[in-house]
């Protein structure tokens, strides 16, 4: 374990126009009528975050409440992680992190702490203090941390990613008890995707394998044999895991992880996933064409496999995230984020 020795408290606020919409916003396509539109609340746009310094979207949580969002930024040299009071549309705490960017940022159930997952370190931090408390290098060598997973009582975090070597790149998993400042494990299990509801299980995708990892038992409970999940998302009651791989979303029950129906489309390996309306309903993101710059967000029932929305964006969807009471839904692209209400009628 190597921890961060530097501190990094809360720097001037980036104060962005109120109630400012931007032409690009997403052009919401109705299936049925217009009861089952998105209602935008807002736009979040970010051009600069430091002098001569290009910064984009990558990641976003929201805290309880559903009134501040956080979003982790990057640049070629720098990275970072913006509050965002969602009634005002003004950034209330930078916090600078120093490296290339944020590439996800998860929060406990609380919201009283954050994960941070950069280019070289895992980094956590109190929410309501807006202070960087500490990160970690997963070994002292040279390491892409890109996935990661926190725990929501935030006991334990798990990150992967990739190191460098001189007989080639490593895939590597640690999991870190942040009661002891220890790690618990180092399993292997490739590319972290989800952590359940109740903080014990991970899914994962290990070459062309998907796994099922209990944090307690510290194994593997269940191997997919030849599936490659690209993503995975627990329902927020547990009771479901969706899992994406090209073409179609498996929806599996977790008790028995029986297939509950297969959602298909022009999914692929950059699609992102949202359980919506506790779990009856789920967003998925996908594009048009590999040369498309056309950004598609679809929402299904979950029951029947029914499309109950059609939203085009102008840019590829990087992050879809949801307020903890599943009221609100956020779509995190390159150089803006808006923000919808999610209460689209069921049919």
């Amino acid at each position: 374990m190597n921890m961060l020795n530097r501190i990094i408290a809360m720097v001037t606020c980036l104060l962005l126009t109120a109630g400012h919409k931007t032409p690009h916003a997403g052009r919401v396509v109705p299936i049925t009528d217009t009861s089952n539109d998105l209602k935008q609340l807002c736009v979040l746009e970010v051009s600069s975050a430091q002098a001569n310094e290009v910064s984009e979207f990558d990641s976003a949580v929201f805290l309880p409440g559903g009134n501040t969002l956080i979003t982790g930024i990057g640049g070629a040299h720098y990275g970072g992680v913006l509050y965002w009071d969602l009634k005002t549309q003004k950034v209330t705490r930078d916090l600078t992190v120093y490296e290339r960017g944020v590439y996800q940022v998860h929060s406990t159930k609380d919201g009283k702490w954050l994960l941070g997952v950069s280019a070289e370190h895992a980094l956590f931090w109190r929410a309501d203090l807006g202070v960087l408390l500490g990160g970690l290098h997963p070994n002292g060598l040279a390491r892409y941390t890109r996935h990661g997973a926190l725990t929501p009582d935030g006991r334990y975090f798990a990150v992967s990613g990739e190191s460098f070597i001189d007989a080639g790149n490593e895939r590597f998993t640690r999991i870190y008890d942040i009661r002891t400042e220890k790690y618990k494990s180092r399993p292997k299990l490739g590319t972290i995707l989800a952590c359940s509801p109740d903080g014990d299980t991970i899914v994962s995708c290990a070459g062309k394998n998907s796994l099922i990892y209990s944090i307690k038992k510290d194994r593997v409970t269940r191997r997919v044999e030849a599936t490659e999940w690209k993503a995975a998302q627990f329902s927020p009651d547990g009771s479901k895991l969706a899992a994406l791989r090209t073409g179609e979303v498996e929806v599996l029950g977790t008790l028995d992880w029986a297939q509950r129906g297969p959602i298909t489309g022009s999914f692929n390996e950059d699609s992102c996933l949202q359980f919506l309306n506790h779990g009856q309903q789920i967003a998925i993101s996908h594009y048009a064409g590999r040369s498309s710059k056309v950004g598609i967000l679809d929402i299904f029932e979950v029951a029947t496999g029914s499309r109950l929305s059609h939203t085009e964006f102008n840019e590829p969807i990087r992050v879809i995230i949801a307020s903890p009471d599943q009221s609100l839904l956020a779509i995190v692209m390159r150089t803006r984020v808006e923000v919808f209400e999610a209460n689209l009628a069921r049919k």
